[in-house]
């Protein structure tokens, strides 16, 4: 089926140009180049205002809201959180990871995992991340690794970003076999696995992390139960699972 086709016509020289999909606001340029002369020939348009007005402002607030969230903080963040765009870091000369360094955190190797991790340590005592199984391994005998794991709930949680999904440039039928492989080891070996997709680490506020690992919190303050959990294995999809272990069901 052919995709619509909107055309518009250049501000600047004139000409007409195509786009597939229609924008969120109607496009009056057909380059940077002519926008970048019409922009030089009408100097007295008005500019965009930004909210940071020099470099130290954004800093200092950047730096505030590295010390409230208490970990490393990414520029999608920053965003989301002081309510300016994605590049206002470049715009500044701001090397955001650097701001980081300076309140002393250090980038890790997965940020989702790292919030993740510092949300389950509030509620429990062990929480164990990139843990394996020796008899846990892909068909071509790598060791597997689950994102994190908590004994006392017998909680495996992982993380699948945008690459877990069919449509991204990065899936493979690999990684969909081992995500099985994880799937049914955890439901042979009694742990309650949970699967979280994310797109952005700013999704990871509290709130939502209350709601997709609530009932654990709660086994966390009333002894060693295990929640009663319903769910299906992973299957490429972009929703969230949580998996039941086989002998939980039969309980």
């Amino acid at each position: 089926m052919a995709k619509h086709t909107n055309v518009y016509t250049c501000q600047y020289c004139g000409a007409e140009f195509c786009m597939l999909e229609r924008p969120k606001h109607p496009k009056k340029f057909c380059s940077r180049q002519c926008q970048s002369n019409y922009l030089r020939e009408h100097p007295s348009l008005p500019k965009k205002e930004h909210k940071f007005k020099n470099r130290n402002d954004f800093i200092d607030a950047v730096e505030s809201l590295i010390r409230d969230k208490n970990r490393y903080v990414t520029m999608d963040e920053v965003a989301k959180c002081l309510h300016v765009a994605t590049n206002e870091s470049a715009r500044h000369g701001v090397d955001i990871k650097q701001v980081n360094k300076h309140c002393g955190y250090r980038k890790p190797v997965s940020v989702a995992q790292n919030i993740i991790y510092l949300f389950l340590k509030k509620y429990f005592r062990c929480v164990e991340m990139e843990a394996s199984f020796k008899n846990l391994k892909s068909a071509k005998g790598i060791v597997l690794r689950y994102d994190i794991k908590v004994e006392e709930a017998k909680l495996l949680i992982e993380i699948d970003g945008p690459m877990h999904n069919k449509w991204h440039t990065w899936y493979s039928e690999y990684r969909k076999s081992c995500d099985s492989l994880k799937d049914a080891y955890a439901h042979r070996n009694g742990y309650n696995l949970v699967r979280i997709s994310v797109k952005r680490v700013h999704m990871l506020s509290d709130e939502y992390l209350e709601q997709k690992l609530g009932m654990f919190i709660k086994l966390s303050k009333k002894g060693n139960q295990q929640p009663e959990l319903v769910g299906t294995p992973s299957n490429g999809s972009e929703t969230d699972s949580v998996s039941r272990p086989e002998t939980a069901a039969a309980s």
